[in-house]
């Protein structure tokens, strides 16, 4: 059980970061949201 919430944290950690990628990628690919949001 303690193994399966392990790799449960582990993918909701890599998903997270690749969610927070995205999104980075995303606002650097349309400045004009950037400039918007500040």
């Amino acid at each position: 059980m303690s193994r399966f919430l392990t790799n449960l944290k582990f993918w909701a950690l890599a998903f997270s970061l690749l969610w927070i990628a995205a999104v980075v990628f995303f606002i650097a690919d349309h400045p004009e949201l950037a400039r918007a949001a500040h």
